[in-house]
Order: C-alpha cells, then sequence, then structure tokens
C-alpha cells in the first residue's frame, strides 16, 4: 500500500468517549525463580505476568488487597474531597524507588489524604518496592494523579465522567471557544489500526505499506484489549505490554518506509514470536506512550521458558534511517527500540532522542547476532535513573540454534556488535552493560559525557578504539570504564577487554580518584603473594595501550591515600605503578587536543569524512 495522506487512526471523532475501565485481576505467579541461573536472587515470572517482590506476592484479590504499595499511598496534598466519578476514573503514575521505571494504579478508594489501589503496579518486573510513605528502603519517588475533576487547574487538563458521558476541558479563562473546539476532541477508541498476523508455518508475506500516517491509538500502561495487564519478559528489568498500534506475528518480508507513526497511547510498532525481513527504514515516530519498536519473541514454554530452539521470535528484520523520538510518555521503563528474546537484527543509522529511558535497549541475549551501527542517540534518560543511551541485561542464558555454532544447539551466542555510533549520555553511562550481560563488541564509538559498564556476571565483552570524550563531565559516574564485573563468582577468566579506546578528561585527576580511567572497586588481588597480572584467573577487565588526554599532559597519582573504595589490586597508587603490574601495556599520556581537533576525531572515527 502506497499513498499520500492515507491515515490509520485509534481516534474516533466525536464529541464524547466512552473508554472502557480496566477492571481489577488476579495476578498469577507458580513459581519466583527459575533454575540453573546465575542469579538466584532474581525473581522470574513462572505464571506469565510480572512479579518484582522477593518472595512473589500473589494476592487473591487484588480489588480487595494490591500487593503494590501495600495498597495504598498518603500525601498531605491529596486533602481536596473527590467525587465517586473522579474515584472511578482516577490512575495514579508513581515511579519506582531507584527511578528505574514507573508505575500505574486505577484507584479503589479515597479516605481524606489516602488513596487505596484496585489494580496495577505490573509496568515493570523488577526492582525495589514503594510503599508510598516515603521513608525507608521503599520510600517514595515521585508521583501523580490525573483524571480527577477537582484538581482540573492547569490549561489543557480534561476528566471525562463516564457515567454521565461527558467531558470536562480546563480551558485558557481569557478565551471564547464558543462550539467549534467539540469538533475537535477524537478520543482515542482502537488499541491497533493495524493487524498483521499469520503463523510460523504460514506467514503473511510481501506487503509494503509507505508514506501512511498511523496515529493516536488507546493507551495501555493499566492493560487494554489484549491483554488487562502487562506480562513478563524473562531476564531482563522490563514487562511488557504484548501489543501495538501496528502488530505484527508471523510475518515476512514486510515493509514500512517512510511512514509517520504519531502519539501512539502504547507502544507503536512491535514485532510478535516468529517475523523475518521486516523491512522498517525512513519513518517518524513521535510520542508513544511506550516504546517506539518493541520485538518479542515467543520461546517454547512462554517467556519464562530459556528454551529458543524452535526460532519462535524476531530475527533477521532491519530498523534503517528512522527518526525516532518523544518515547515513554506513559510508561518510563520503554525504548526508542527494545529486543526481548530476539536477536541478528540490524538497527543501523537512525536518530533516537528525547526519551523517559534507554534509547536502545537489550532485556536479554538469545541468540545475539545484533548489529547496532552508526546510529545517534541523546538526551535520554530523562524521566529515570541509572541507564544510558544503550542498555542491556542478560541475566539468564537461552538455548537456540542462532547462537556461536549456526544450526547447534547452544546457550552460547554470537557476539553483538554496537560500532560507530555516536552516543550523547543524559544518564549514568553512555553504554550500561548491566547483570550478566556477555559476547558484546563495543568498537570505534564516539562516547559523550559517560563511560562503558560491565556488571556483574558479565564476560567476553570488549571495549576497543571508542572516543571517550569528557566522562568527568557526566551526569552519573565520571570515568571511561567500570568494572562491576570484578569480584563474584562467575566464569574465569572473564576474558573482559578494554584495548585501543582514547579517553579525554579535564585536568591532572588521578587515573583512580574518582574513576576517570577505571573503577575497580570490586577487584581482589590477582595473586596476594606476587601480585601480578594472571590472565588464567583473573576476573578483572584487562587494559591494553589506552590514550589519555589531559590538560597538563599527564596523570596524577592516587590522591586519595586513606580511601580504599577505589582501591586497585596490589594498592596501586599511580598510572605508571598500575603499567608496571602487566595493566595497559602501550598506554600513553599525553595534552587534549583543542576542541577542532576532537571533533576531526570523532569524524574520523565515525567515518564521517
Amino acid at each position: 500500500m502506497e499513498a499520500d495522506g492515507i491515515h490509520f487512526q485509534g481516534g474516533k471523532l466525536v464529541d464524547f468517549c466512552t473508554p472502557d475501565s480496566p477492571q481489577a485481576v488476579r495476578i498469577q505467579n507458580t513459581s519466583c525463580y527459575r533454575n540453573l541461573t546465575a542469579f538466584p536472587t532474581q525473581v522470574w515470572q513462572m505464571g506469565g505476568w510480572a512479579c518484582r517482590f522477593n518472595p512473589c506476592v500473589a494476592a487473591a484479590d487484588p480489588a480487595d488487597h494490591s500487593p503494590y504499595m501495600h495498597g495504598s499511598i498518603t500525601d498531605p496534598a491529596l486533602s481536596k474531597e473527590w467525587s465517586q466519578a473522579s474515584i472511578d476514573a482516577a490512575a495514579v503514575h508513581a515511579l519506582q524507588d531507584g527511578s528505574w521505571g514507573n508505575w500505574g494504579f486505577n484507584v479503589k478508594n479515597k479516605t481524606g489524604q489516602i488513596l487505596g489501589f484496585r489494580n496495577g503496579g505490573f509496568q515493570e518486573q523488577t526492582g525495589a518496592g514503594f510503599d508510598g510513605s516515603g521513608s525507608g528502603k521503599h520510600r517514595a519517588n515521585g508521583y501523580f494523579v490525573e483524571m480527577v475533576l477537582e484538581e482540573l487547574d492547569q490549561e489543557g487538563e480534561f476528566f471525562y465522567d463516564e457515567v454521565a458521558r461527558r467531558l470536562y476541558v480546563k480551558l485558557n479563562q481569557t478565551a471564547n471557544p464558543g462550539e467549534s473546539w467539540k469538533g475537535m476532541v477524537a478520543p482515542a477508541v482502537s488499541e491497533r489500526v493495524l493487524s498483521i498476523v499469520g503463523t510460523q508455518a504460514d506467514p503473511v508475506k510481501h506487503l509494503s505499506f509507505k508514506g501512511i500516517t498511523f496515529e493516536n491509538t488507546r493507551v495501555t500502561f493499566l492493560g487494554g484489549a489484549t491483554t488487562p495487564r502487562y506480562q513478563a519478559s524473562g531476564s531482563g528489568d522490563w514487562s511488557l505490554y504484548p501489543s501495538a498500534g501496528v502488530y505484527l506475528e508471523g510475518a515476512e518480508e514486510i515493509a514500512f518506509e517512510g511512514c509517520s507513526f504519531l502519539e501512539m497511547g502504547g507502544n507503536a510498532l512491535m514485532l510478535m514470536g516468529y517475523n523475518r525481513f521486516i523491512n522498517i527504514t525512513g519513518n517518524d515516530f513521535n510520542g508513544a506512550g511506550d516504546s517506539a519498536i518493541l520485538f518479542v519473541g515467543k520461546p517454547k514454554g512462554g517467556i519464562q521458558s530459556p528454551d529458543g530452539t524452535d526460532g519462535n521470535f524476531p530475527s533477521d528484520n532491519s530498523i534503517f534511517r528512522n527518526h525516532i523520538r518523544q518515547t515513554g510518555v506513559l510508561t518510563k521503563q520503554s525504548s526508542g527500540f527494545s529486543s526481548i528474546a530476539s536477536c541478528h537484527n540490524r538497527l543501523v543509522d537512525n536518530v533516537i532522542y528525547n526519551g523517559a529511558r534507554a534509547g536502545i535497549n537489550f532485556n536479554d541475549n538469545i541468540g545475539g547476532g545484533d548489529v547496532v551501527r552508526g546510529n545517534l542517540v541523546f538526551n535520554q534518560v530523562r524521566e529515570s535513573n541509572d541507564h544510558g543511551p544503550v542498555n542491556s541485561w542478560d541475566r539468564s542464558p537461552f538455548v537456540t540454534l542462532r547462537g556461536e555454532t549456526p544450526g547447534k544447539a547452544t546457550t552460547t551466542p554470537a557476539y553483538r556488535y554496537i560500532t560507530h555510533n555516536l552516543l550523547v549520555n543524559a544518564g549514568e553511562w553512555t553504554l550500561d552493560h548491566d547483570d550478566g550481560s556477555r559476547y558484546m563488541v563495543d568498537d570505534s564509538n564516539v562516547l559523550v559525557y559517560g563511560g562503558a559498564k560491565q556488571c556483574y556476571h558479565g564476560y567476553n565483552m570488549n571495549v576497543s578504539r571508542n572516543l571517550f570524550v569528557r566522562p568527568d563531565d557526566a551526569c552519573g559516574h565520571d570515568y571511561c570504564m567500570e568494572n562491576d564485573a570484578s569480584g563474584v563468582s562467575a566464569p574465569k577468566p572473564q576474558l573482559n577487554f578494554f584495548v585501543n579506546n582514547t579517553c579525554i578528561i579535564a585536568g591532572n585527576r588521578s587515573v583512580m580518584d574518582g574513576g576517570t580511567y577505571l573503577d575497580m572497586r570490586k577487584a581482589p588481588p590477582f595473586d596476594p603473594v606476587q601480585c601480578h597480572l594472571d590472565l588464567a584467573s583473573s576476573d578483572v577487565t584487562q587494559t591494553i595501550a589506552t590514550t589519555f588526554l589531559t590538560d597538563s599532559g599527564d596523570l596524577n597519582a592516587w590522591s586519595n591515600s586513606t580511601n580504599t573504595t577505589y582501591q586497585l589490586p596490589c594498592h596501586a597508587r599511580s598510572y605508571r605503578e598500575w603499567q608496571s603490574l602487566g595493566f595497559d601495556q602501550g598506554g600513553v599520556v599525553a595534552k587534549m587536543p583543542e576542541a577542532r581537533v576532537i571533533m576531526t576525531m570523532a569524524r574520523e572515527l565515525l567515518e564521517l569524512e
């Protein structure tokens, strides 16, 4: 289908809307854990739905007792009296304790300053709790309430009374809209505007959509027509709503070129289960309530199963030259592109920015083989914490036939390549390889205002030929490389390498104090007696041939001798001493060049010259 000006709308032009109210649901969990995982305290979702707590809390009737936020929140700001219509319509958006994401709730009742909940909290599957008390481990970290008539005090706010079928809109008091504005109200009534559904045995093939606008679908952060709540997503932090405005399952050789995906209430475009050779090129994604593009596999036995040998997942698909922005309007644990149990896909030459969380997210490494190249990602992590432009997890292995040796059942994935990207950090790391991330090659990227992270149980991670620009001016951690992977019981050798990278830092700060070079805070001595680098037993990132560019052309010695938090193996106190122990052989320190020279270095590395 190729046309100019065709719109697939999820909204209907009417005077009033009658949205369905999400009902309270039963939370089903049969077990909290998956066997044979390196993360025994991780909560696994065996019943198919999200559960974050250890042990799991499965309420008999969440309508009477929600397992989330202890069922209520108390706040002196909630002093106004609300009508029953407002209580029935109200929804709460609350940040998780560490601001890793947000949770949504339907309101059950209001007593003075206390709100009780009847449904929700499933929008994120791991992380600390939030009891609304503002204190202790489960402290409140910010929330807001919408759809309350008595709280309409800002222009543009609205409330819909479902019983009276009446829409209230707070207008500019100086304006006289008359009756003309009513014809412009187009409430979203459809969750999907396009579904392409076949099977792995008999896929839908050879469809092309060019220049078409898909827009204005219903919000799904509290569930919807597909399912009343989010489902578990396997081994990462996410839960997910298993639908989107444009939904593909069991499809091959489908193309979306030059289309617009505008103000979709949930996910904009989803590939679920078996999808091959889907081409997503030159499209504009703007204002998705959840993620813009989401690839989700369906392992044997469900998302909780480690068996991906039947290939029922998206792979061999292409995402080229898309413009992706303003994602996560409602659901903060979301991305411009997210891969959940999918592999061997290509994400090339896209521009991704202004999102609530990571621009690019890999929830696991089933199969591996992805290529992330030539993308510009900036101004992400705007409404969350502990993340960066690119994020990954891999807490539990999957068995596939698409791993290290094609056609062989293995848990060893092929390497994932993240290369030639310009990543500008507004979070904590530019490359956030979190729990269990493995078999990654981060090569020839330009990383501005942040470093790279290797976290617990990660191995076979290679960081090479990257240009780190001012990690010491980062919003979060201020070093080129963080080695959180060390000091744990992961397989050895770790085989994590930091090779031929350039690190531009201001001043003469120590290579260790504050971590502008490497944070090795969890590293034990390699050999307590001889203190030498032992590749056979080391679980610490190996560093080779780093180029440091500083204001003075030198690096100071250890500047905080009483602080053992950042103490390196064998109590090394300077870069030269660090090298004498066998680390960073071939590394040099030189004077920082002018900005125009740094720009030339970046352009050459990104192959823009």
